[in-house]
């Protein structure tokens, strides 16, 4: 075969292509209206999970323990606020935080539930966190029954199993739990509890530093070992699985 003659093959099929305006459209019209499309959609929701305030209320801000704080009064706008310590300023600026001393409804059965099932439904906040009554004196209690017991064990030996369940169980009980009412189908409430969860776990982990002090314990017992990290593939190979979730993509597109 001549080169004439696949050049006139080509150009016909090349013509036959143009003629079919749903095959153009999905090849090169789709494509340019839905790419941008997906890329700013994806950008919106970034943008959304970053920069999006939230509005969370506590309940029961009257029983929190004062070290270390969780809650500090801003000098600035006279407002409670959450401690530096977990939290920027910047991150803060998303965060409108209201406190009050007790629930309106009793937290006995479901009625608790109920009444922060309806508070973020309706919009009014995002996420309420519940402490539970005398939540700082039990916090503090559970820690110097922690420091009691360590001097106990350094004077008599109660290392039995029995003991040591015993102790484990007392700890257990004690310990309050505080409640975060979320409403995971919600962007808006999931964005201000992952954001609440966060401040918790720094605060919880300065608790455990500061009963880690008080107790002569080094703060690097709550970590005995670090792990470390290493890729083993190589670019190529890392390249390569970027492409191999992109391409199907791609291709679906181009199938519609």
């Amino acid at each position: 075969m001549s080169w004439t003659n696949v050049r006139l093959i080509f150009q016909r099929e090349f013509r036959d292509q143009l003629r079919d305006r749903r095959t153009l459209f999905t090849i090169v019209v789709l494509p340019l209206l839905l790419y941008p499309l997906l890329g700013m959609t994806f950008l919106q929701v970034a943008q959304f999970m970053q920069e999006h305030p939230t509005k969370i209320l506590l309940v029961g801000s009257n029983s929190l323990p004062n070290d270390p704080p969780l809650l500090i009064d801003d000098g600035d706008m006279g407002d409670p606020r959450f401690a530096r310590e977990l939290v920027s300023d910047e991150e803060m600026r998303l965060i409108q935080l209201e406190l009050i001393a007790t629930p309106p409804v009793e937290r006995a059965n479901d009625a608790m539930r109920e009444w922060a099932q309806e508070m973020i439904q309706s919009g009014e906040y995002d996420l309420i966190v519940d402490f539970p009554p005398g939540f700082g004196e039990r916090l503090v209690a559970s820690r110097r029954s922690l420091a009691d017991r360590s001097e106990t064990d350094a004077d008599v030996d109660s290392t039995s199993p029995s003991s040591a369940e015993e102790s484990a169980e007392t700890v257990e009980t004690a310990v309050p739990e505080p409640k975060l009412f979320v409403n995971k189908a919600n962007d808006r409430s999931r964005v201000a509890h992952d954001r609440m969860e966060t401040i918790l776990r720094n605060w919880r982990g300065d608790f455990v530093r500061e009963s880690f002090k008080q107790n002569n314990i080094p703060p690097a017992a709550s970590e005995p070992f670090v792990y470390e990290n290493e890729d083993i593939a190589h670019e190529v190979t890392r390249r390569a699985a970027v492409w191999s979730k992109v391409l199907p993509f791609v291709v679906l597109i181009w199938a519609l």
